[in-house]
C-alpha cells in the first residue's frame, strides 16, 4: 500500500482475488497536491481572480438581478430538519483550516442550533456585513493563509518504488494517524524513542492511542517475510514491522503509560478519599446540625397535624430541601425564610451549623463508582508493572541495545514501588477501608442504605440545604431593610405633614390675635367716648342746678331735667357694670384660647389694657 499522511485519502483496498498471480499489487494513486482539501468546491476561482472583498457574499438581491434563481433562505436536509444552505461568505485564498466538529443531523433537533435558527441567520447576515465593511476577513486571509510549498517534480515512472501493505486498510489508516503525530519520524526513530522510555515525544495521550496499535500474532506472520526488505512496505506496515521486535511491546507500553499517570490518578484518588472521610465525621459529629432537625420535625408535626404526616418520630434526611415547597399567604415567603428568621432572632447559636461542615462541596463530587473503578485499577496496575519488570529481568540473552526500560523503570517503578509507590498504595489502601467504614455510619446515623447511597447523592443533601438557608437570609435580610426604608419614609412623611400643620395653626392664631387686639382697641376707644359724653353731661346738670328758682316756670323743666339726670345716672350705672364683666372675663380667658400661646411681651401689654381700662373706669 502506497503511504499516505495523515489527514489524506485512506489508500486503496488490498488486490481482488483472480488478479494475475505472483505479479505485485498495482501502484496507489499519486498522492493529492500540496494544499489540496477534500472540502475544497469544484470549480473554485483562482485566487487572483477576485479583486475587491465585495466577491465574497453573493446575496439573494445580487442574485435576481444577475438572473440566477433565488436561493431558499433555510433549505433543509431530507434525513432531518438540519439546513443544508452554503455558507455566504468565502475566502479568495486558502487558509489554515478550523479546528471543528460538525453536528450530525440525528442530534440537531431539540439543540440551541435548530432553536435559535432564524436569530442565527441574522446574526450571520449582520456579522457578516459588518466583517466585510471593517476588513476583518482581509485581517484572517492575512493572518491565517495556509503555507503553500512549491511542489516537488513528480519523479519519473520509471522511478517510482511499488509499496506493499498487508494491514487491513482502515488500521492502516489509523496507524498513519498516529504516525502523523509524531513529527514524522522513521519507524527506526519511533523504536528508539520506545526503548529510550523517557523520550518527550511519547506524551500520555500518544502512548494511550499506541496501546490501541499493537500488533497481532496474524499481522506479525505476514510482515516476517519482508524482516529483510522494509524499504518495499507502506509506514504503516514498516512500522509494525520495527516494533513488533521489541520484547513485551504490549506490556512495555502499558506500564510506560501508567508510569506517566501514576501521580495525577495516586493525588485525585487519595483527595476523593480524604474528601468522603472528612466529610463523614463532620457530619457524624455535628452539635448544631440535629438541633436543626429536631426543629423542623417539630415543625412539621405541628402544621401536618393528626394527619397521615403527622405524628412523625424522625424524618429522612432529604425532606429538609422540601421546606422550599411550604409558602405563605402571600405567595413569597417559604417556611425556610420562616426557619431562617426564627434561628437568627431566637436561637442565634444553632447558626453555627452553616460553619461546621468544611468539606461538602468537595465529597458531593464523588462518584463512589468511579473511586471503586480507579482504586480498583490502580491496585491492579501496580501489581502488572512489577510483575513487568520481574519479566523484563528474567529475559535472557543480551539486552536489545538503547533499552533503558530496564534500568528508567527500575528507578521509578523498582525501587520508586517497593520503597515509596507500593508503601504509598498500602498506606492508601488503609484509607480507603476506613473512608468506607465512616461513609457507612455516617450514613446509617441518617436513615440512608450506604449500599443504595453514594457521597454524591448524601452530602449534596447537605451541602444544598446549607446554601439554600443562607440565600433565604439573604432575602429575610433584604425583607427587613425595604421594610425600614418605608418605615423611615413613611414617618417622614407623617413629620411633614404635621409641620405643615403646626404652620397653619400658627398662622391662623396669629389671624385671630390681630383680631382681638382690633376689637379690644375699638372696646377702649368706645370707652372713653362714652366717658367724655359723661362729663359733659355731669357738666350741664351742674348749670342747670344753680339757675333753679329763678322762675315758677321753671319748676316744671327743673323736674324733667332731674328725670332724665336719673335717667342718664341709670344707664352709666349700666354701661359701667357691663364694661367691668367685659373686663372680668377678658382677664380670665385671656380673649381666647388661641392666644394661651403669645409671647411674654404680647400679655403684658394686655394686662397695661386692663390697668387703663380699670383707671378709666
Amino acid at each position: 500500500m502506497a503511504g499516505s499522511s495523515a489527514g489524506g485519502p485512506p489508500p486503496p483496498p488490498p488486490p481482488m482475488a483472480g488478479s494475475s498471480a505472483g505479479g505485485p499489487p498495482p501502484p496507489p494513486p499519486p498522492p493529492p497536491a500540496a494544499g489540496s482539501s477534500k472540502s475544497s468546491s469544484p470549480g473554485k476561482a483562482p485566487a487572483d481572480s477576485r479583486t475587491s472583498s465585495q466577491t465574497r457574499s453573493i446575496s439573494v438581491t445580487d442574485a435576481s438581478a444577475s438572473g440566477l434563481a433565488s436561493l431558499p433562505a433555510t433549505p433543509t436536509s431530507a434525513t432531518g430538519g438540519m439546513p443544508t444552505k452554503l455558507s455566504k461568505y468565502s475566502a479568495k485564498s486558502k487558509l489554515k483550516p478550523m479546528q471543528l466538529d460538525k453536528l450530525s443531523a440525528a442530534a440537531w433537533e431539540n439543540t440551541i442550533w435548530a432553536r435559535e435558527l432564524e436569530r442565527r441567520e441574522m446574526d450571520e447576515d449582520m456579522f457578516g456585513k459588518q466583517f466585510d465593511e471593517f476588513g476583518l476577513f482581509d485581517e484572517v486571509e492575512k493572518h491565517f493563509g495556509a503555507t503553500t510549498f512549491a511542489p516537488k517534480p513528480k519523479p519519473k515512472e520509471e522511478e517510482k518504488v511499488k509499496k506493499i501493505s498487508v494491514l487491513d486498510a482502515k488500521r492502516s489508516q489509523n496507524i498513519n494517524i498516529v504516525l502523523g503525530r509524531m513529527k514524522g519520524c522513521k519507524p527506526a526513530e519511533i523504536r528508539e524513542a520506545i526503548l529510550n522510555v523517557d523520550h518527550p515525544m511519547l506524551t500520555e495521550p500518544l502512548l494511550a492511542q499506541m496501546q490501541n496499535l499493537i500488533p497481532t500474532n496474524e499481522e506479525c506472520i505476514k510482515l516476517k517475510k519482508y524482516k529483510n526488505t522494509p524499504e518495499v512496505l507502506a509506514s504503516a506496515d514498516a512500522f509494525f514491522l520495527e516494533i513488533m521486535n521489541i520484547d513485551r511491546y504490549a506490556q512495555r507500553l502499558h506500564a510506560m503509560h501508567f508510569r506517566r499517570t501514576f501521580e495525577e490518578r495516586f493525588l485525585d484518588l487519595s483527595n476523593a478519599i480524604d474528601a468522603v472521610t472528612n466529610a463523614s465525621v463532620e457530619v457524624e459529629k455535628t452539635r448544631t446540625f440535629p438541633k436543626i432537625l429536631e426543629m423542623i420535625l417539630m415543625l412539621g408535626n405541628f402544621m401536618n397535624g393528626r394527619g397521615f404526616r403527622g405524628n412523625a418520630q424522625a424524618i429522612k434526611i432529604h425532606s429538609i430541601n422540601r421546606l422550599t415547597e411550604t409558602k405563605a399567604s402571600d405567595g413569597k415567603t417559604t417556611l425556610l425564610h420562616f426557619l431562617a428568621t426564627t434561628i437568627d432572632q431566637k436561637f442565634p447559636e444553632l447558626l453555627a451549623f452553616t460553619t461546621e461542615f468544611t468539606r461538602l462541596a468537595d465529597a458531593r463530587r464523588v462518584v463512589f463508582s468511579e473511586l471503586n473503578k480507579d482504586y480498583s485499577e490502580m491496585k491492579i496496575h501496580i501489581v502488572e508493572v512489577l510483575s513487568e519488570l520481574e519479566a523484563h529481568h528474567k529475559i535472557t540473552g543480551k539486552p536489545q541495545e538503547s533499552d533503558a526500560f530496564g534500568i528508567i523503570m527500575k528507578i521509578s517503578f523498582g525501587e520508586r514501588v517497593a520503597a515509596s509507590a507500593k508503601s504509598r498504595f498500602d498506606n492508601l489502601d488503609g484509607r480507603f477501608h476506613e473512608m468506607r467504614t465512616v461513609y457507612e455510619k455516617a450514613v446509617t446515623l441518617y436513615g440512608e442504605d450506604p449500599k443504595s447511597t453514594s457521597p454524591h447523592e448524601f452530602f449534596d443533601i447537605f451541602y444544598m440545604f446549607i446554601q439554600s438557608f443562607k440565600n433565604a437570609q439573604k432575602d429575610n435580610f433584604d425583607k427587613l431593610e425595604r421594610e425600614e426604608r418605608q418605615e423611615r419614609r413613611r414617618k417622614a412623611e407623617e413629620e411633614r405633614a404635621q409641620e405643615l400643620a403646626n404652620r397653619k395653626q400658627q398662622k391662623e392664631a396669629e389671624e385671630d390675635e390681630t383680631e382681638d387686639k382690633g376689637a379690644m382697641e375699638s372696646l377702649l376707644e368706645s370707652l372713653r367716648k362714652g366717658s367724655d359724653m359723661e362729663k359733659t353731661k355731669r357738666k350741664r346738670g351742674v348749670r342747670g342746678t344753680a339757675g333753679a328758682g329763678a322762675g315758677a316756670g321753671d319748676k316744671l323743666d327743673t323736674g324733667s331735667r332731674l328725670t332724665v339726670g336719673g335717667n342718664d345716672a341709670a344707664r352709666r350705672i349700666s354701661v359701667s357694670v357691663r364694661t367691668r364683666e367685659m373686663l372680668k372675663e377678658v382677664s380670665a380667658t385671656g380673649f381666647d384660647d388661641p392666644a394661651a400661646g403669645r409671647s411674654a411681651s404680647t400679655r403684658r401689654r394686655a394686662e397695661r389694657r386692663k390697668v387703663s381700662i380699670s383707671g378709666a373706669s
